[in-house]
C-alpha cells in the first residue's frame, strides 16, 4: 500500500480502511478527477481480489468522510464540495508523522483535567452540558525542543488515558490499549497569536504567530473519538499539503 497513514505492525488496518485509503491516493493524485465515476463495487471486486462486502465499506468510508457520492442506480462519484478539501479518511499522529520524516519525537503531559463541555463540543460528541469531558495537554518535542502545544478532548469512557504512557504516539495508545482506530474526521489551519501559556511553553514572546490545526476526529464506526488543537511553532515544524487535493479551490 502507498499509504503509511496508519501503520502498525501490531495492528494491521482492516482491508476496507486499505482500499479506502489506495482510492483516496488516488482523487488525492487527480487520477479520479472531481465528479468522477470510480469504478463499480464488481469491477473494484474482481481488480483487488477482495470481497463485496469489504469494498462496499471501503466506498461507504469515503462516503462518510465526504469525498465521494453515492448515486442511485449510477454508482459512486468523486465528491465536488469544498469540504471534502479538508477531510482525511485516516489520521496520523503527530508523532507518527515526525517518525516518517525521520524526526526524534516525544511528549509530556502538562495538564489535564476534568471539565464540562462547551457547546460546540456538546453537539460533536452528541453529549448534554452537564457531561464532563476529559482535556489533556501536552507539550510536543522535536530533536529536544518544544515545537507544539497539543490539546485533546475525549468522553468520560477515557479517562483512564491519564494513566498511559503519552509520551509517545496518543493514537498507537488509542489502537494497542482500547481497540480503537481514528479513522474519519476534518482538519482545518488558521493562524493564533501566542498567549501567556504558550509563550512560555513554546519559548516565544507574547503574541507571536502560531499555527494553530483543529482537528475533530471519528473512529472506524463512525463514532465520535475526540476534538483536539495543535499550536505549533511554524519555524519548527512544516504542514504541506498536496495542491491536487485542494478540490474545488
Amino acid at each position: 500500500m502507498n499509504s503509511k497513514a496508519f501503520d502498525n505492525q501490531s495492528v494491521p488496518k482492516p482491508l476496507y480502511e486499505q482500499l479506502a485509503d489506495d482510492i483516496y491516493i488516488s482523487i488525492k493524485n487527480n487520477d479520479y478527477p472531481v465528479r468522477t465515476k470510480l469504478p463499480t463495487e464488481k469491477e473494484l471486486h474482481l481488480t483487488t481480489g477482495m470481497s463485496r462486502s469489504t469494498v462496499r465499506k471501503a466506498l461507504d468510508l469515503l462516503v462518510k468522510a465526504d469525498l465521494v457520492v453515492k448515486i442511485h442506480g449510477k454508482g459512486s462519484f468523486v465528491s465536488g464540495s469544498k469540504k471534502a478539501a479538508n477531510t482525511v479518511t485516516h489520521f496520523t499522529s503527530l508523532t507518527e508523522n515526525l517518525a516518517e520524516m525521520g524526526k526524534t519525537a516525544f511528549s509530556k503531559v502538562v495538564n489535564y483535567e476534568f471539565v464540562k463541555p462547551t457547546h460546540d463540543q456538546c453537539e460533536f460528541f452528541n453529549i448534554n452540558k452537564n457531561s464532563t469531558l476529559l482535556m489533556i495537554e501536552r507539550l510536543r518535542y522535536m530533536d529536544q525542543k518544544p515545537f507544539c502545544i497539543d490539546t485533546s478532548w475525549f468522553t468520560i469512557d477515557f479517562e483512564s488515558l491519564v494513566k498511559e504512557d503519552l509520551s509517545g504516539s496518543l493514537y498507537t495508545v488509542l489502537r494497542k490499549k482500547y481497540s480503537v482506530n481514528p479513522t474519519s474526521g476534518s482538519k482545518t489551519f488558521t493562524i493564533t497569536y501566542a498567549g501567556p501559556n504558550a509563550s512560555f511553553l513554546l519559548d516565544v514572546a507574547p503574541q507571536t504567530p502560531l499555527m494553530l490545526i483543529q482537528d475533530s476526529v471519528y473512529d472506524e464506526n463512525g463514532k465520535p473519538l475526540h476534538l483536539s488543537t495543535q499550536q505549533i511553532r511554524s519555524d519548527r515544524y512544516k504542514y504541506a499539503i498536496n495542491q491536487k487535493s485542494l478540490i474545488d479551490k
